[in-house]
């Protein structure tokens, strides 16, 4: 009959099956932008991707807003004046001295942290509106939990009016954060695609009160929402504080990710972290190729723990570790130094995947 459809053939709508399959895969490329740490890139598998949310959970004092710094430092290494930075730190408090550590200032004092959620989200959206074709945005929230929400802000207001008036408080307030973070999340994710937007919020951790023995321990706020459309999430801790003479002038993080649509999941990295430096690429990349921490993430040595007595060497040169790290910083050998720890880390992903097993399809 004229006009009637043709039926397919199986091995037509399979041939079709497969190409949408590679278009998709080939759609689906991350632009990656580096963290500023060899080792964290790698159990990222790339670093942190272009057009993407992350989120970063940790505790107070295990280096969450620093690391979101060496994010941006190691972007504008890359991008140039490529990249514009929004730096949202609705906590307050912010204390790092950005252009004696990076040669440029972080936040804008011009403008002014977001009060509550609705304004975080006008104001990611003023940014996002502002970029130029080209040009790629990181965008940091520090931290979701220091953002109210506009209801509870009016709410606490009609309080403080009853308090004064010696009135009751009539009817109740929703607090709408959680329902306007999963509507946030689920409309930001696609637009930050196409404007080229890296989006990391800060979370606090939070001791889960219904936590037993199927239920995690500790919790951070955003709800679903973020649960869902954060493409990296990665837990902090802090496993080591570095002293010298009775002061600690540093720490060692554990950078652990339970969530990664852009790599491998479940993988973990040690970063070594210097306040008044950032993070000591070339240490905790020296330590991984030498095998110098044990699996709780203590450095291995003799009883003094500032002077670990086992050798830390690369290429031709054999010594403690801190005379390792001059050797590498004299010579020009970072390049060469990140890429021997890629190609280990490489080989243990070799090691320990699937790729000589016989494919079934």
């Amino acid at each position: 009959m004229a006009g009637r459809l043709k039926t397919k053939t199986t091995e037509e709508i399979s041939a079709d099956i497969k190409t949408e399959a590679r278009t998709k895969k080939a759609a689906e490329v991350v632009e990656f932008s580096p963290t500023g740490c060899t080792l964290w890139d790698c159990a990222a598998g790339g670093g942190l991707g272009v057009g993407k949310i992350h989120n970063f959970i940790g505790d107070n004092s295990t280096g969450k807003t620093l690391l979101a710094l060496e994010c941006i430092a190691a972007a504008r290494q890359k991008y140039g004046s490529k990249l514009k930075i929004r730096y949202n730190a609705v906590e307050g408090g912010f204390s790092f001295d950005c252009r004696a550590m990076y040669g440029f200032e972080v936040e804008d004092k011009k403008k002014k942290p977001s009060e509550h959620i609705q304004e975080f989200d006008l104001d990611l959206q003023e940014e996002l509106d502002a970029l130029k074709p080209g040009e790629t945005l990181i965008y940091v929230l520090d931290s979701l939990d220091g953002l109210s929400s506009k209801d509870e802000l009016d709410a606490g207001e009609e309080r403080r009016k009853a308090v004064k008036k010696g009135t009751e408080i009539k009817g109740s307030y929703k607090m709408d954060k959680a329902k306007f973070l999963s509507e946030f999340f689920r409309t930001k994710a696609v637009m930050m695609e196409t404007k080229r937007c890296i989006l990391i919020v800060i979370s606090q951790v939070r001791f889960n009160v219904n936590g037993g023995m199927y239920a995690p321990q500790f919790i951070r706020s955003g709800g679903k929402g973020l649960d869902f459309y954060a493409a990296q999430v990665w837990w902090l801790y802090v496993k080591e504080k570095k002293k010298k003479k009775d002061r600690v002038y540093g720490v060692t993080i554990l950078a652990k990710n339970d969530k990664n649509k852009l790599g491998l999941p479940y993988r973990q990295c040690y970063i070594d972290i210097l306040f008044d430096f950032g993070i000591d690429d070339i240490s905790s990349s020296l330590i991984f190729l030498n095998d110098l921490r044990t699996p709780e993430g203590k450095l291995r040595g003799g009883k003094d723990k500032d002077a670990p007595t086992k050798k830390c060497g690369f290429k031709d040169f054999t010594g403690s570790l801190d005379d390792c790290i001059e050797y590498v910083e004299t010579q020009g050998l970072e390049a060469e130094l990140a890429a021997a720890v890629k190609e280990k880390w490489a080989a243990i992903e070799l090691e320990v995947g699937s790729s000589k097993r016989k494919r079934r399809f």
